[in-house]
C-alpha cells in the first residue's frame, strides 16, 4: 500500500497517474489466470483459480484494486511444484460485491471458506502483496494451525495510513482525493476498514510460523521524498510483527515485486515451500 505504487495502476485520472495508489494501498492489474470455479460466500460468488498439485498449497492474496490476475507472472511456474490458489475478493474481477464488512478479519474468514468450498485443504503457504499482506497476516493469526508459512511482498504496514496522515498533509490530501474520484465502492470500503480488526492481535508478539518479507528497492519519482521516508521507516517493524528476521530487499523491483522480478520471486517462494514442507515432516 504505497502511494505512488498506487502509481502503477495504468490509468490516468485528472492528470494524476492512479498508480499513486499502489504505494499507499496496493492496487494491481495483470495478465490472466484461468478461472476454474466459483464459491458462494454469504451472498457473493467468488471466482477462483486452482492449478497444480502438491503441498503445501500456495494461497495468494492480492492488494487493493487487484484481481487474481496480478499473480499471472508467477502462478503457473509455482504450480509446477505445488498446488496454487488465487481468487477475486468480493467486488473484484468476476466476484460479486458483498455487503459484509471489508476488514482484514472478515476477508481472512472469507478466504478460508472459499478454500474449503473449492476443496483446497491445509496446510497453506500464504502469499500476500501490499494490502493483501495485512489480510494474510490476519489469516495467519486467526487460523495458525492451517498455515505452514507466509511470504509477504512489499506489504502494507498496519500504521501506514496513520503515519501518512500524521506526517504529510500533502500526501494525505492527494490520497483522499484519489479515494473519492478513482476508487470503486469496494476499494473505498477496504481502504477505510484496512485496520479495523487488528486490535485483536498483539503486533509485538510475532507469528507461530516461518515468514519471509520481500521489499522493493525502487521508488518512482512521485514516490520519492516524504512518502519513501515514511515507507522505509515502517519497514523495520515487520521483523517484530512477524517474529521473523528473514527480510529480503529485491534489487530492481518497485512495489510490484512479483511483476518486476518474477523469476526471483518464484525461486524464493519455491525454495521456501520446500523448506517448510521438509520442516513439517
Amino acid at each position: 500500500m504505497t502511494l505512488l505504487a498506487i502509481v502503477q495502476k495504468r490509468r490516468v485520472l485528472m492528470g494524476v497517474h492512479v498508480g499513486l495508489l499502489t504505494v499507499l494501498l496496493g492496487a494491481c492489474a495483470s495478465n490472466n489466470i484461468y478461472t476454474t470455479g466459483h464459491t458462494a460466500i454469504n451472498e457473493s460468488a467468488l471466482a477462483y483459480s486452482k492449478m497444480g498439485n502438491g503441498g503445501p498449497t500456495i494461497v495468494f492474496q492480492a492488494g487493493l484494486g487487484d484481481t487474481k490476475d496480478t499473480w499471472s507472472p508467477i502462478a503457473s511456474s509455482l504450480a509446477r511444484g505445488s498446488q496454487v490458489f488465487a481468487y477475486d475478493r468480493p467486488g473484484y474481477g468476476d466476484s460479486k460485491e458483498s455487503s459484509s464488512p471489508r476488514d482484514p478479519c472478515t476477508i481472512a474468514t472469507e478466504l478460508r471458506s472459499a478454500l474449503h468450498q473449492a476443496g483446497v485443504r491445509p496446510p497453506f503457504l500464504l502469499v500476500g502483496h501490499s494490502l493483501g499482506g495485512i489480510y494474510q497476516y490476519a489469516f495467519a493469526q486467526m487460523y495458525s494451525d492451517d498455515v505452514l508459512g507466509m511470504v509477504l511482498i512489499d506489504p502494507t504496514h498496519p500504521r501506514h495510513w496513520e503515519q501518512i496522515q500524521a506526517q504529510s498533509p500533502t500526501i494525505t490530501a492527494t490520497m483522499k482525493t484519489l479515494r473519492l474520484v478513482s476508487f470503486s465502492a469496494t476499494q473505498r470500503r477496504e481502504f477505510d476498514e484496512q485496520t479495523n480488526c487488528l486490535e485483536r492481535f498483539d503486533l509485538k508478539q510475532g507469528l507461530k510460523m516461518p515468514v519471509k518479507v520481500l521489499f522493493r528497492t525502487e521508488y518512482q519519482r512521485l514516490e520519492q521524498g516524504q512518502l519513501e521516508k515514511i515507507v522505509k521507516e515502517l519497514q523495520g517493524d515487520w521483523k517484530t510483527i512477524t517474529g521473523s528476521d528473514q527480510v529480503l530487499y529485491i534489487q530492481g523491483a518497485s512495489h510490484y515485486v512479483h511483476r518486476d522480478q518474477p523469476q526471483q520471486v518464484i525461486t524464493i517462494i519455491s525454495d521456501f515451500r520446500k523448506e517448510i514442507a521438509h520442516q513439517a515432516k
